[in-house]
């Protein structure tokens, strides 16, 4: 069985870490089952930096790379970023299988050119022999506003890498002081500043705890957040705009709580990485966050600032024998999350495919 990947565009312009890692994982795996794969990553012919922003990413997304990728299909042909399932147009349908990840821009995008780009790209969802979900809230979410054969989606959940892992005091004593972060209680958000991660919602929940008088620092990871949006002192906010990744495991234990309120989510890459590190998780109700934190999660209503500040009180007040224990049980939650696991299921569906 041979395997074309089709993994995102080479360029900064879209650059998207966790889609990269995703595509890499995969082809680490099948390279190490000895399943013949390559992994297509095509960068951007140079002309293209000449071309206007609209016109070039409609041209190098809808034009150049399907057509690249009709000379490379296979026995098998795997577009593993969802927002390029328009490769399908010129890949033998029954045997491509797209990733989706998650349809959030179908309810929270708000440009009219990017949302009906993303509508012409996941059009051909329908089409392909499988689709595999990140988490069965994506699934439901590509039955209902797709309407998309239940029978052709098959859940596959991500994995967290071996990095991830409580780290000791000698670790994290050095990155609070690299980062020159405050002897506080640390509450941590991971992630962009768009709509669906209810950052509204949970600043409004950090005034709370601040009116309630818990003394506490809000550490930020990606983009900073206007200051007129911060109603709580300025000395409780603390901002790093990007992180090594070898670093993250530092950074999920040196804070208290990882904040995840968000409106909806694919699937929860900082929840399933803080678990990992025996970080407590605040994460919301109804969406594929459930899924992950399961029984180690501290559910809030995300439309209610109240219920996230409760949450977040309620992981700030735990014993150290309480978060020890947390701890543990988060850790051994978030090891059933393995990218061996990914690509057994995705090999899986490799086979269910071939043999269609």
């Amino acid at each position: 069985m041979l395997v074309s990947l089709f993994g995102n565009l080479r360029t900064l312009d879209w650059a998207s870490p966790s889609m990269d890692r995703y595509s890499q994982e995969l082809f680490n795996g099948l390279t190490r089952k000895g399943i013949e794969s390559t992994l297509f990553e095509p960068a951007p012919p140079f002309y293209a930096s000449l071309l206007p922003s609209k016109v070039k990413f409609s041209y190098l997304r809808y034009d150049f790379y399907p057509k690249f990728a009709r000379s490379k299909a296979t026995d098998i042909n795997h577009i593993t970023d969802h927002s390029y399932a328009q490769l399908a147009k010129f890949l033998p349908p029954k045997k491509t299988v797209v990733t989706c990840h998650d349809l959030i821009p179908l309810h929270y995008e708000k440009d009219d050119f990017a949302l009906s780009k993303f509508k012409e790209s996941v059009k051909y969802l329908s089409q392909v022999g499988l689709v595999i979900a990140d988490s069965q809230a994506t699934k439901k979410d590509l039955v209902e506003s797709l309407d998309i054969d239940p029978n052709k989606i098959k859940v596959i959940y991500l994995g967290v890498g071996d990095v991830f892992k409580k780290l000791g005091e000698d670790v994290t004593s050095k990155f609070v002081t690299k980062y020159n972060l405050p002897q506080k209680p640390k509450i941590l958000h991971v992630g962009n500043n768009l709509a669906y991660k209810n950052l509204g919602g949970l600043l409004k929940a950090l005034k709370i705890l601040e009116d309630k008088g818990i003394d506490f620092v809000f550490i930020k990871v990606g983009p900073d957040i206007k200051r007129e949006k911060i109603q709580f002192a300025a000395d409780k906010y603390a901002h790093i705009d990007s992180i090594e990744e070898e670093l993250l495991p530092a950074l999920y234990s040196s804070v208290d709580v990882l904040a995840s309120p968000s409106l909806v989510e694919g699937f929860g890459f900082p929840t399933l990485e803080a678990m990992a590190c025996g970080t407590s998780v605040v994460v919301s109700k109804g969406t594929s966050l459930e899924e992950i934190a399961g029984f180690c999660g501290i559910y809030v209503e995300p439309a209610s600032p109240d219920s996230i500040a409760e949450g977040l009180l309620k992981a700030l007040s735990l014993s150290k024998s309480d978060r020890l224990d947390y701890g543990d049980a988060a850790i051994k939650r978030a090891s059933g999350f393995s990218w061996e696991k990914t690509l057994l299921g995705v090999i899986e569906a490799y086979q269910e495919l071939a043999h269609d």
